[in-house]
């Protein structure tokens, strides 16, 4: 969204990803959310949508050298479309959605602040 639209043409915010055993939970800033069934393998995810039986194929990479933060990258081009090839491939081409996930390291919580600024 941030890559093919201009300030005001999407909705800016947190997007929180809360995963479970066999689920994930997608907060959108606006607080709709939505559940996947999610299916694994390897770096790939089969993420089915509860509500509406939509299939998502995504991949997921870890994103290293970050000093105070465990980073993930997280990618898909839409319902029943293919995965993109790789999260940094996602990230250049206009087809995909990309998200970043970030997350404190255990023991640097005061240097690592997610707060608004």
């Amino acid at each position: 969204m941030v890559k093919n639209m201009t300030k005001g043409a999407f909705e800016m915010g947190e997007f929180d990803m809360m995963f479970g055993d066999s689920n994930l939970t997608l907060r959108w800033p606006n607080k709709t959310q939505q559940v996947f069934d999610v299916a694994t393998s390897g770096f790939a995810m089969r993420l089915t949508d509860v509500s509406t039986g939509k299939v998502y194929q995504a991949i997921n990479n870890e994103i290293a050298y970050l000093k105070y933060t465990d980073t993930m990258g997280f990618a898909t081009k839409g319902a029943g479309k293919p995965a993109p090839d790789s999260f940094g491939g996602a990230m250049k081409d206009t087809e995909s959605i990309a998200w970043v996930m970030w997350k404190c390291n255990g023991g640097n919580k005061d240097k690592c602040d997610f707060s608004p600024k």
